[in-house]
């Protein structure tokens, strides 16, 4: 029997084995190509989750920071009733968590977003700054640097604060929205 007779007298049954073949075919593909796919999406999950996550914690320290600087007892400060070692100890206890929170942040954040957090803690250092103005403009003869000064800074510094923050959530709602 030729192949043609073959077809021709069998093509029922091989229409049916074709079917079968190129059906089982196509159902392993959709199953891996949903198993991609749901890998996927878990994975943008858990990096969305720990964005968002890290974000607040950074929103948290940020604000603990820049409210660490605005109720700082700076006349205290100016007239030495507070050591300089007290102060490096207060400043610590909120510079940790807020460079921690910053190091992980960057880890997730947009590179557009990166330049918001570096921005920030430029404005921490001229925080940080003024706080050293303040200590030790008494101890030098040359410079005298008023607490009112080292109070306007910071309040200046903690309005751009703000708006950075202010950026940093509006960036992270409209990748929400994407």
């Amino acid at each position: 029997m030729s192949p043609q007779e073959f077809i021709i007298k069998y093509w029922s049954q091989i229409s049916v084995m074709m079917t079968i073949f190129f059906g089982g075919i196509w159902n392993v593909s959709k199953l891996f190509l949903d198993w991609k796919i749901n890998q996927e999406e878990i994975k943008y999950s858990t990096i969305f989750t720990k964005r968002t996550v890290s974000l607040e914690d950074y929103i948290f320290n940020t604000m603990q920071f820049d409210r660490f600087f605005k109720n700082l007892p700076y006349y205290d400060i100016g007239s030495q009733k507070i050591s300089p070692k007290e102060v490096d100890e207060l400043v610590e206890k909120y510079q940790v968590p807020f460079l921690r929170s910053s190091s992980s942040f960057k880890i997730f954040a947009k590179k557009s977003d990166r330049s918001i957090i570096n921005r920030l803690d430029e404005v921490f250092l001229d925080n940080k700054k003024q706080l050293s103005k303040l200590l030790f403009s008494n101890l030098s003869q040359n410079e005298v640097y008023h607490p009112d000064d080292y109070y306007s800074t910071i309040i200046e510094n903690g309005k751009e604060i703000n708006n950075l923050l202010e950026r940093l959530i509006l960036s992270a709602e409209l990748n929400k929205n994407q």
